[in-house]
């Protein structure tokens, strides 16, 4: 075992198990974030299914084009600056509903999907004939979860008996093993280290494995962390990939350190997000830039606060919220586009999108109180009111630079 992680550290997988302060880091780039918390609205809202929404998707390509699933089996495509482009593909109704669902990174038009219909296929959005990968062909079992390696070198999908199959990119079996003791509830491949797998199953245990190693008659984890109840997700965080947040369904949120495989969680944060049969399970999710903030819908029976929470998990609590008009139910699932602008929430068969204003509403409110002035009072003012107005607009202007900068630093570091 000591010989097999030491294979790890020294291959190239030192961008999962680098150490450093990157936590005090983030700390002081995500305080402009919190603090435009509240200026974030629902900029969309649709309702193109009759039933719940179970997931949502990015393209990693196109940061406009998003991916919604229901619980009848449908598949919605929407261009936000093109409404003529979107696609609805028709799921089966009852017994079809998504589980998991990603796009192709390489063809935008296709989308990986796994059904409790027992399938796990590539299905074509534009008509043609879609790929069936793997097929149960048995109700009682389904496929619950997938995953996509980052190169689309591999490809892993888990049933609710708790077996996981690993293909290559092509959809050809490489091999089938009995991963959990129960119903595999989610499983993702590391961002930055392609070989390492991390899967959550309904028996209150993660399991941490070298995919190198599962091809072999004997199935070793590298690490097995206990959770006190059953998991939702486990997600490494996207920026180092050294952090596993796990949502488990006693309205607790669980981080694990990866750097030193420890069975003990670094962080544990109460957070009201009870299990209900007929909603979607919610799930937190990491924010793309910043690696202490977390994003996770609220379900509270007791004070009916229903916002989506804004949590940094390295001082344990909710720093803000996003609210709105239009946001009044659940919100089970969050997931940021790449660039970390637009918000996209799961909320009953509602699907939101939430984002800053633009200008950061202050500089629009600024124009607004500027425009009734005339040519020749904006000339025969006083100094002391032309000198205000510049200093807001500076000041403006100056927030606008540094959100800029923070943006570009992230860029660079995620470069090198």
């Amino acid at each position: 075992m000591a010989k097999l992680k030491l294979e790890l550290v020294t291959k190239r997988e030192h961008m999962l198990f680098r150490t450093g302060n990157h936590n005090r880091l983030s700390n002081d780039f995500s305080d402009y974030f919190i603090e435009q918390a509240p200026q974030w609205t629902v900029h969309e809202r649709i309702a193109p299914f009759s039933r719940r929404t179970t997931c949502i998707d990015w393209h990693p390509t196109y940061m406009d084009v998003l991916a919604v699933s229901s619980h009848g089996g449908d598949i919605y495509v929407w261009n936000l600056h093109d409404k003529l482009k979107e696609i609805m593909h028709q799921g089966q109704g009852p017994g079809g509903s998504i589980t998991e669902m990603k796009f192709h990174p390489c063809m935008p038009n296709s989308i990986y999907a796994t059904s409790v219909n027992g399938t796990f296929c590539l299905y074509d959005l534009e008509g043609r004939h879609s790929q069936v990968f793997l097929d149960t062909l048995d109700w009682r079992f389904w496929y619950c979860t997938l995953s996509i390696s980052q190169s689309h070198h591999f490809m892993f999908a888990g049933t609710s008996y708790g077996d996981g199959t690993l293909l290559d990119k092509h959809g050809a079996k490489i091999c089938t093993h009995k991963f959990h003791k129960n119903k595999i509830q989610h499983a993702e491949f590391a961002p930055y280290c392609e070989e390492l797998l991390i899967t959550a199953s309904n028996d209150r245990t993660i399991k941490l494995w070298d995919i190198r190693t599962i091809s072999s008659n004997k199935l070793q984890p590298l690490t097995t962390f206990q959770t006190p109840a059953v998991t939702n997700s486990a997600y490494f965080d996207p920026y180092y990939g050294s952090t596993l947040l796990v949502t488990c369904q006693n309205s607790q949120l669980l981080l694990y350190n990866i750097n030193t495989m420890s069975s003990e969680p670094i962080c544990v944060i109460n957070h009201p997000h009870k299990f209900f049969q007929h909603l979607t399970p919610i799930k937190a999710t990491w924010h793309p830039f910043y690696s202490n903030i977390l994003i996770c819908g609220r379900y509270s029976g007791k004070d009916g606060d229903r916002s989506v929470d804004i949590i940094d998990w390295v001082k344990g609590e909710t720093v803000a919220k996003f609210k709105d008009p239009l946001a009044t139910g659940i919100v089970s699932i969050n997931e940021f586009n790449k660039h970390g602008d637009k918000l996209a929430s799961g909320m009953g068969s509602k699907t939101l999108v939430w984002k800053q204003n633009e200008l950061q509403r202050g500089l629009i409110e600024a124009d607004t109180v500027a425009a009734p002035l005339t040519k020749t009072m904006k000339r025969t003012g006083s100094s002391h009111q032309r000198t205000q107005n510049s200093k807001k607009k500076e000041q403006l202007r100056s927030k606008d630079l540094k959100l800029i900068c923070q943006r570009y630093k992230f860029s660079k570091m995620k470069r090198n």
